[in-house]
């Protein structure tokens, strides 16, 4: 199978959480050879800055009348300010979404969106790439849903916070568990580190119910700390459902370690019909 990686570039997503269309506010127009999009990768890049304390996590929306997408909004986990007026920071790994769809018809018009999840003083620029093919998807359309929303985690050691329930329709099995945490508030020695539960009655076998480690995001010591998050925590899974009507999954995150400042956490999941 041959293909071509094609980008929806960096936009500013604005300071505030505002959905906001990339690719300079217009349509992706794929050329008509493009048969199929395989997967995606979001990117952010700071556009001034980065104030020290904050985080960049943003939903990201792939839409378009030409293909049947809906629903398609996937988190990506940022960079994140340090502690003091110099700290070091970076981008987690690349990480792609598999999508396998094809294309409906000649030319499609992709309408891609990025939105913060959190306000943050410096706004971010937020890119996708689709990395697309001559011929057809390689295997079975994924479609990727979450809340849009982040729920504030406890501070006492071993807390279980319950999350934003995610609510799916027709799927017949969960393929992907996907976390995204982070810190509101930067302390030197103060980490955010546990697990999360995926819970729900729609499960074919109700009695094993799935938890994934979230991915610690650790600080150090001393005046000027630097926060490194490496990558987002995600899971392909194979988890059958009892039925294709509306199916809900309540999430639950419990922080192995007590922490100063709440966190904040929100699940994702990747899921076939």
């Amino acid at each position: 199978m041959t293909g071509v990686p094609i980008i929806a570039t960096a936009t500013s997503i604005g300071t505030g959480t505002t959905k906001t269309k990339i690719n300079g506010g217009n349509d992706l127009k794929l050329p008509s050879p493009i048969g199929a999009i395989q997967s995606v990768i979001p990117y952010q890049i700071p556009l001034t800055a980065l104030t020290a304390a904050e985080s960049a996590v943003t939903n990201f929306y792939l839409e378009s009348q030409d293909y049947t997408f809906d629903p398609c909004q996937f988190p990506h986990q940022g960079a994140m300010g340090g502690l003091g007026a110099t700290f070091e920071a970076m981008h987690p790994i690349f990480q792609p979404y598999i999508i396998n769809a094809n294309v409906a018809k000649k030319s499609p018009n992709l309408s891609i969106y990025g939105q913060a999840l959190v306000a943050n003083t410096a706004a971010m620029l937020a890119g996708l790439e689709l990395d697309c093919t001559f011929g057809g998807a390689g295997g079975k359309q994924r479609y990727y849903k979450n809340p849009n929303a982040m729920t504030a985690t406890g501070t006492t050691v071993n807390t279980r916070t319950v999350g934003s329930t995610i609510t799916i329709s027709g799927a017949s099995k969960i393929c992907e568990l996907i976390s995204a945490t982070i810190m509101t508030t930067v302390l030197a020695s103060d980490s955010l580190g546990g697990y999360m539960e995926f819970t729900s009655p729609d499960y074919e076998n109700v009695s094993v119910i799935p938890n994934m480690a979230t991915m610690p995001i650790i600080t150090g010591l001393g005046a000027a700390v630097g926060v490194m998050i490496p990558a987002m925590s995600r899971r392909s899974v194979v988890i059958p459902l009892k039925r294709t009507g509306d199916v809900t999954i309540t999430p639950y995150f419990t922080n192995e370690q007590a922490i100063n400042t709440a966190g904040k956490f929100m699940a994702a999941i990747g899921y076939e019909k």
